[in-house]
């Protein structure tokens, strides 16, 4: 088993043509959804984990990657990504991948205030 940093974070916010961004279903809740991401492993960056996280949930290769919004929940800092991608999303762990309007990580997330947060962020920096 790997080690992981209790303490660290990331997520990463990608948007296609129709403006939609990609989202995975919470493990072992259909229908609860996320944003693509995990815990950091021990000695692993915080770039190198959001790549290792997307491949690991959804299949691609994440490029030109940018932090764009941070947060605390409880002890831990979670660091928000944003980039480009290589290939097409397929559900690599068994849950549902797809892309939603960025309003349903809003209203159906646990982690929705945050989402909102995240979103009015980056629309200020131009990135949504």
């Amino acid at each position: 088993m790997k080690s992981r940093d209790s303490k660290r974070a990331v997520c990463v916010v990608l948007r296609n043509r129709e403006g939609k961004i990609l989202s995975v279903d919470r493990p072992g809740r259909p229908g609860v959804l996320g944003l693509p991401g995990g815990m950091v492993d021990s000695k692993e960056t915080l770039a190198s984990a959001i790549g290792r996280e997307l491949a690991e949930e959804t299949g691609l290769l994440l490029i030109q990657e940018r932090p764009v919004f941070a947060y605390h929940d409880g002890p831990t800092h979670v660091q928000c990504f944003t980039g480009k991608f290589l290939g097409t999303p397929m559900p690599m762990e068994g849950n549902a991948v797809r892309w939603v309007p960025p309003a349903a990580l809003v209203s159906r997330s646990p982690f929705g205030a945050q989402n909102a947060q995240l979103f009015h962020s980056m629309r200020r920096q131009g990135y949504l």
